[in-house]
């Protein structure tokens, strides 16, 4: 058995050695790159879902909150807060303009967003 162990590893060269190990990283490299792919579209699938639970909460705790006695900016602060979760989970559209930056539809989407929002501040 030595013998056989010997012989193999004498007529190895280094040309054999770095492809052996370059064949070897490349699996490995794959492998894991398959992995990462596979979990960031899970990822992504799980929580690009709109949670419409969620969504009915932050909507229900905005309508709630009155300014009644607290100070201007805690009611700001927190009413700022629940806008900024509400808009996390819904998204903007996307625009497949040839110029989103300059889109007048996202720009109209944009600016009814943030009439609600000072709507429900003033009242």
């Amino acid at each position: 058995m030595a013998f056989i162990i010997y012989k193999y590893y004498k007529n190895r060269t280094a040309y054999n050695v770095q492809l052996e190990t370059q064949t070897l990283w490349e699996r490995c490299n794959h492998f894991f790159h398959d992995f990462f792919f596979d979990v960031w579209k899970d990822l992504k699938v799980r929580f690009s879902k709109a949670d419409i639970i969620c969504i009915a909460s932050l909507c229900s705790s905005i309508n709630n909150l009155k300014h009644d006695s607290k100070p201007v900016l805690d009611y700001f602060t927190k009413m700022h807060s629940l806008w900024e979760m509400l808009n996390s989970h819904i998204l903007m559209p996307n625009c497949s303009c040839p110029h989103p930056s300059r889109c007048e539809a996202l720009r109209v989407v944009r600016n009814y967003r943030i009439g609600d929002q000072v709507m429900q501040f003033f009242t």
